[in-house]
């Protein structure tokens, strides 16, 4: 007995159980290749890290940020929230250095 027709005997043997088990495992594979191909489409770049990176290294903070936001990848996402909750933060720091430097 070959390989296919011992898969269709145990299908068949499963009676009518086996129809919603099979839907849900070609639901789930459809799933897992779409995440899969997603995924690597929207992978960061290694020279798009760097670049991130060394304007934060310099204090650059709002290239670093339109970098990020054009980048689409999940750590640009990621950076860009991050500067938008510390922007206030920030800028109320920087007016107090200022007001105390005067």
């Amino acid at each position: 007995m070959d390989f296919a027709s011992h898969i269709i005997k145990f299908f068949q043997d499963g009676g009518v159980f086996m129809y919603p088990i099979f839907a849900v495992m070609v639901l789930g594979l459809a799933i897992a290749i779409e995440r899969s191909a997603f995924l690597t489409a929207r992978r960061a770049k290694p020279r798009d890290l760097e670049r991130l990176s060394d304007l934060v290294a310099k204090g650059d903070l709002t290239m670093a940020q339109k970098v990020a936001e054009e980048s689409k990848t999940a750590v640009g996402r990621v950076f860009v929230a991050a500067c938008r909750v510390h922007a206030p933060a920030r800028r109320a720091a920087t007016s107090r250095w200022r007001w105390k430097r005067a």
